[in-house]
């Protein structure tokens, strides 16, 4: 089962201001997101741990850390055997964030997740990134249209790259997602064995892939 939990982090105040805020965390990880130097990361970061730390009580999993990259949108943790009680074998955690939405999806088998607002199309976001074929669904749909799938191609093909460990320059153009009743992913022409779970939020699209094919439904979290 793939599990995907999501959290608004607009209500969140500043750990610096508000110190309790931080004495559910070790005292490590709370000196790192304390010494973190702008707001926005420091709140960031501070979501990452809260969620992390709920979704491992709701499932009765234990490990002392995560570690944060909060230059990313993603955060990736593997436990080992020996870290996690009581399901003895390796589980697999990424995390995104977009805007104030921050999402986190865990399962048993590799994964990727990936959050994105739908504003209007970003500038520099070059078309370039897109197989030929996306581009050509996209150049055949209305401009409503356009901007909804644009964010939907977005979030599948992040997802599928998160998963696989692969970087958005080298890959995104080298790939394609079709998507009719199902989604399906090909990669130099051969149908990659994947699946994809959608989620929406208001405002926002959300892509789970996985190698597995059982989905929960999306909770949210209140970490503030």
């Amino acid at each position: 089962m793939i599990y995907t939990y999501a959290a608004d982090l607009r209500n969140l105040k500043d750990p610096k201001c508000y110190p309790d805020l931080l004495s559910d965390l070790s005292e490590h990880k709370a000196n790192e997101i304390l010494k973190l130097r702008t707001l926005n990361d420091r709140i960031k970061a501070l979501g990452i741990a809260l969620l992390f730390k709920e979704v491992l009580s709701r499932h009765n999993l234990f490990v002392d850390d995560i570690a944060l990259d909060t230059a990313n949108t993603s955060v990736y943790k593997s436990i080992s055997p020996q870290e996690c009680n009581p399901a003895h074998q390796k589980i697999y955690f990424c995390f995104s964030i977009s805007n104030n939405m921050l999402i986190c999806s865990f399962g048993m088998n590799e994964l990727g997740c990936n959050i994105q607002k739908m504003d209007d199309i970003p500038k520099t976001f070059s078309m370039q990134y897109f197989h030929r074929n996306e581009r050509k669904y996209l150049e055949s749909l209305n401009a409503k249209e356009v901007d909804r799938e644009f964010y939907r191609i977005v979030t599948l093909k992040e997802s599928y790259l998160k998963m696989a460990g692969e970087s958005r320059q080298q890959s995104l153009k080298n790939f394609e997602v079709l998507i009719d009743e199902d989604v399906e992913l090909y990669k130099d022409g051969h149908l990659e064995e994947c699946w994809f779970e959608e989620y929406t939020i208001p405002g926002y699209r959300i892509s789970v892939c996985s190698k597995d094919n059982d989905f929960s439904d999306i909770v949210f979290i209140n970490v503030s």
